[in-house]
C-alpha cells in the first residue's frame, strides 16, 4: 500500500514539473518589448506573459493580443496597453515550424489531410499526393509504371533505332493535354536531319504518387486551413506558444497622454529684500507609436511677489527626450602633424529644483509642518515657557462651553526637573545601546 502511495505521489510531481515548464516555455515566449524615450535616454521594456489580458481571433485567420502593464517612465509607472497583430501569413509560417517538429501528431492535430499534406510513417516526413507521370509512345502506348521525366526521355529514345533526343514542348495534343506540365518529345533522325514526334510524358488520371511537401506546401496548407476556419487561429497560436516560439505582429501602445508631475512651492528673499514664492509645476506629455513610449518633461515656473500678489517672472521649460539613435561621425584619421583642439566647453547637466541644496526643501517643508493643527497646539502648550531662567508653569484655560471649570496654573516643584532631565538622559544611553548593540 506504502509503495502504491509513493508511486502516485511521485507520478503527480513529474506531472506538476511538467506543467511549470511548459507554463514557462510559454512565458517565455509571449513575452513582449515596449521601447521607452524620455530624459533617461532610450531603452527597453520586458512586456511579461502576465501582462497579457486577453487573446482572440481577428476573424480573419491571424490573432490579436491585448494586455496591460505598468511601464517605469520618468513621468513614474504608466499603466500602457498593448495590442498585437499577428497576421494569417506570420501564424501560418510559425504553425509549419511546429508541425516540422512533430509530423505525425500536429499533421493530424491540425487536419492538414484535408489539404494535401500526410504524414508518411516509412520516412517519418510530410508527403503530399500528386498524379503519377506515365510515359507514352505513340505506337507502343504507355510504358506500365510511372517515371520521371528524364527516365520517360531515355525511355522513349531507346525505342527508335531512327533518331536522338532533340527536344520537349509543353502540351501533348494526342493525349489531351495543351499545355504543362505534360510534354512532347521530338527526336531528329541520325542520317536524315529531320525532326518527328515520338511520345509524351503526362500526368496520369488514375495513378497517383507521395512527393515530399515542401515547406512552401505545408504553410500554404495551415494558411487555406485559417483561412476557412478562422476560429482556428486561436488554438493553433497557443500551440506555437507553448513550442517557445513567439511570432511577430505589428505591435501598438496606447496610455494616458498625460501625466501630473510634483508641484513644489519655495518662499525666498530676492536680493533687493522682496519676499517672493517661487511655484515650479512639472508635468508630462505623452505619445504612442507602435511599440514606442516617448515622455517629454514640460517645467512651468512662476515667481509671485508676496507683497503685491504680481507676477514676477514667469518661465516653461520643455525637455524633448533623445532620438532612438543618433548618427555618429566617422572617425577621424590622424596625421603625423595633429594638433589636439580645445576641449569643448561643459554644459550643465541639469537645472536644480533647490538651488540652496537642503536648506530649501527643509523651508518648504517646515511651512507645511508648522500650520498642521497638532504642531500649533504644541505650540500653545510650549508658549509659557519662560526665559529667564525660572521653573516652568502653564496656565490651563477649562472653560468647556457647557460648563466653565474656570483658569488653574500648573506650576510642578521646580526639585522635580533635575531628576527627569536626569532621568531623560540615562534612558536615552539605555536605547541607544539597544538600537547599536541589540539586546
Amino acid at each position: 500500500m506504502c509503495r502504491l502511495y509513493s508511486s502516485r505521489l511521485l507520478v503527480l510531481l513529474l506531472l506538476l514539473l511538467l506543467f511549470m515548464l511548459l507554463a514557462g516555455r510559454s512565458e517565455a515566449a509571449i513575452s513582449e518589448r515596449v521601447f521607452v524615450r524620455d530624459g533617461n535616454g532610450f531603452r527597453e521594456v520586458a512586456w511579461k506573459a502576465a501582462d497579457w489580458l486577453s487573446t482572440a481571433a481577428d476573424g480573419v485567420g491571424g490573432v490579436i493580443a491585448s494586455g496591460r502593464a505598468p511601464v517605469p517612465t520618468s513621468a513614474g509607472s504608466i499603466p500602457v496597453d498593448l495590442t498585437k497583430n499577428v497576421s494569417r501569413g506570420t501564424l501560418a509560417a510559425a504553425a509549419r515550424v511546429l508541425v516540422r517538429a512533430n509530423p505525425a501528431i500536429m499533421a493530424a492535430s491540425l487536419g492538414l489531410e484535408l489539404y494535401n499534406i500526410f504524414y508518411d510513417s516509412n520516412t517519418n516526413t510530410l508527403v503530399k499526393h500528386e498524379s503519377a507521370y506515365m510515359c507514352w509512345q505513340r505506337y507502343d502506348g504507355y510504358y506500365p509504371d510511372p517515371m520521371g521525366y528524364d527516365a520517360c526521355v531515355a525511355w522513349l529514345e531507346s525505342s527508335t533505332s531512327q533518331g536522338h533526343f532533340d527536344h520537349a514542348e509543353d502540351g501533348c495534343s494526342d493525349r489531351g493535354y495543351s499545355g504543362a506540365p505534360a510534354k512532347s518529345i521530338y527526336m531528329r533522325h541520325n542520317t536524315q536531319n529531320y525532326l518527328y514526334f515520338w511520345g509524351c510524358w503526362v500526368p496520369s488520371s488514375t495513378q497517383t504518387q507521395n512527393v515530399t511537401a515542401t515547406d512552401q506546401d505545408v504553410e500554404q496548407a495551415i494558411d487555406q486551413k485559417l483561412q476557412d476556419d478562422p476560429n482556428s487561429a486561436l488554438p493553433i497560436y497557443q500551440q506555437v506558444l507553448q513550442s517557445g516560439q513567439n511570432p511577430t505582429g505589428t505591435v501598438q501602445t496606447f496610455g494616458p497622454s498625460t501625466v501630473q508631475g510634483p508641484t513644489i512651492t519655495v518662499t525666498k528673499t530676492l536680493s533687493d529684500g522682496t519676499p517672493v514664492t517661487e511655484t515650479t509645476m512639472t508635468s508630462y506629455d505623452i505619445t504612442y507609436q507602435g511599440d514606442t513610449v516617448t515622455v517629454t518633461k514640460n517645467i512651468s515656473t512662476t515667481v509671485v511677489n508676496n507683497v503685491t500678489g504680481q507676477t514676477i517672472d514667469q518661465s516653461t521649460t520643455t525637455e524633448t527626450p533623445p532620438p532612438e539613435s543618433q548618427n555618429q561621425e566617422p572617425e577621424k584619421e590622424y596625421s603625423l602633424n595633429y594638433q589636439n583642439s580645445d576641449l569643448p566647453e561643459v554644459p550643465d547637466f541639469y537645472d536644480p529644483v533647490y538651488p540652496n541644496g537642503f536648506s530649501d526643501v527643509w523651508d518648504s517643508a517646515t511651512q507645511g509642518y508648522d500650520q498642521t493643527p497638532l504642531v500649533q497646539w504644541l505650540q500653545s502648550q510650549t508658549s509659557g515657557l519662560p526665559d529667564s531662567g525660572t521653573c516652568p508653569s502653564w496656565t490651563w484655560d477649562f472653560n468647556l462651553g457647557v460648563v466653565n471649570l474656570g483658569t488653574h496654573q500648573l506650576q510642578p516643584p521646580c526639585e522635580i526637573w533635575p531628576w527627569i532631565r536626569a532621568f531623560v538622559l540615562v534612558t536615552a544611553i539605555f536605547a541607544a545601546r539597544a538600537i547599536i548593540f541589540g539586546g
